[in-house]
């Protein structure tokens, strides 16, 4: 039986919200398909599903939102590795959802690949009820999208990113800063590119101090790329220990991840949580200058997503 079990549920308050300007909505987990097609280096799914992904009964997904909404979900957040693997499959489950439960919103993850490649599907499930879509960049830096198997350019990222700017859709980035060939510049350039391109109310401030993961069974143990700074299986970690060959990267890393968990326990405002961060990565940039601080809040999940 594909149907999840939803009987184990304990008081919903606990569970992530979506947090739209002061509304808050209870938030419902639903997948309509498992697996991936794609083979990018650093993610978990190629290991076990090699490439392979399979669509899941669109009646037995939408049963699922039937009791998701009857337990009071007025937002969908579809967790599939990315909604656009199967754009028929995805659009046919919107639109049920748009006829079954009408109001009902949600939001989905795809790369940016299938959001360049689908823009009339993009198109139609923002009509239906998509509030904003996550998307993992990783990087504007050519040569780690190329070293991880991305897909994508940094052209082609920000050819996405104005089109959704146009069409007024939001575009939730996450990313992965630091990788073995990640360097201070293009680190330091990743801000600037986030505040010229209005997207610092976007980003949660986490997604600027994630570490490249290589777990094992991890694509990058046999790139060519990786080789040079991989170290030692890590049993405390279950991953593979790596070194950047600047160490100052590595002792950023750890300087802003003690900051964004710092900041968990006192929080800060987003825009000023990205320019302290902008401050570590180019201690010569100015705060005044920061060109994103008026754009105001974005629907988000009130649990920062990792992609």
């Amino acid at each position: 039986d594909l149907t999840p079990a939803r009987d184990g549920f304990t008081d919903r308050e606990r569970y992530a919200k979506l947090s739209l300007g002061e509304e808050r909505r209870d938030v419902g987990h639903v997948i309509a398909t498992r697996g991936c097609k794609h083979l990018c280096r650093h993610c978990p799914l190629p290991p076990a599903y090699a490439g392979a992904f399979y669509a899941l009964p669109a009646e037995r997904v939408l049963d699922d939102i039937a009791r998701l909404v009857a337990r009071g979900a007025r937002h969908l957040t579809f967790a599939d590795a990315d909604f656009l693997n199967g754009p028929t499959h995805a659009l046919r489950v919107a639109r049920e959802v748009a006829r079954r439960f009408p109001g009902i919103t949600f939001d989905y993850t795809a790369k940016v690949e299938h959001l360049h490649k689908n823009e009339r599907a993009v198109d139609e499930l923002h009509d239906l009820g998509a509030l904003f879509v996550v998307t993992a960049l990783e990087s504007f830096h050519d040569d780690v999208l190329k070293a991880l198997a991305k897909g994508h350019t940094r052209a082609l990222a920000l050819a996405v990113i104005r089109r959704f700017a146009t069409r007024r859709q939001t575009l939730r980035p996450t990313f992965v800063p630091f990788t073995p060939w990640e360097t201070r510049q293009s680190y330091a350039e990743l801000f600037a590119i986030v505040d010229e391109e209005g997207l610092v109310e976007h980003i949660d401030p986490v997604q600027y101090t994630i570490r490249l993961l290589v777990p094992e069974g991890s694509l990058l143990l046999v790139a060519p790329e990786m080789q040079p700074h991989l170290g030692a299986f890590d049993g405390e970690t279950f991953s593979y220990r790596w070194a950047h060959t600047d160490a100052a990267m590595d002792e950023l890393q750890r300087t802003a991840a003690a900051e964004v968990a710092r900041w968990t326990r006192a929080p800060l405002e987003t825009a000023d949580a990205f320019a302290r961060l902008r401050g570590l990565a180019d201690p010569a940039w100015r705060p005044d200058s920061l060109r994103s601080r008026r754009a105001g809040r974005v629907p988000r999940l009130t649990e920062d997503w990792f992609c």
